[in-house]
């Protein structure tokens, strides 16, 4: 049965859900995205707020060449399911939303950071 103490980790392109065990860790899920690509990079950055979790997808060109999503998780029951894929409401091509991420008090953070002429930008 999951644990409400789960930990996360990143490896290559997934993200894993890891639950407390006897000796340490053990895998309690692997999260991927709905709609994936390769090039995606898909788990380039992590945050965690309780059982909710955003992964960032920092070249992900669902919504134009490299400007990222970022990807909500949550937990249902014994499962991780993904809840939405967002992009930025303002994204250009390589804008690379999605490469950090945090998760305070209900907010999501999440960074663009080759936005307007590679300035960066954090959107909420």
């Amino acid at each position: 049965m999951p644990s409400s103490s789960a930990r996360f980790a990143l490896v290559a392109t997934v993200a894993f859900a890891l639950a407390p065990a006897v000796l340490g860790q053990c895998e309690e899920a692997k999260l991927f995205p709905a709609q994936a690509s390769a090039g995606d990079l898909f788990g380039s950055a992590l945050a965690v707020d309780g059982e909710l979790v955003l992964v960032g997808a920092q070249q992900s060109d669902a919504a134009g060449f490299d400007r990222g999503a970022a990807h909500v998780f949550a937990r249902s029951g014994e499962q991780w399911v993904e809840l939405a894929a967002l992009s930025a409401s303002d994204g250009i091509d390589q804008a690379r939303f999605g490469g950090d991420l945090a998760h305070p008090a209900g907010i999501a953070l999440v960074s663009s950071t080759r936005h307007d002429r590679k300035r960066g930008a954090v959107n909420a």
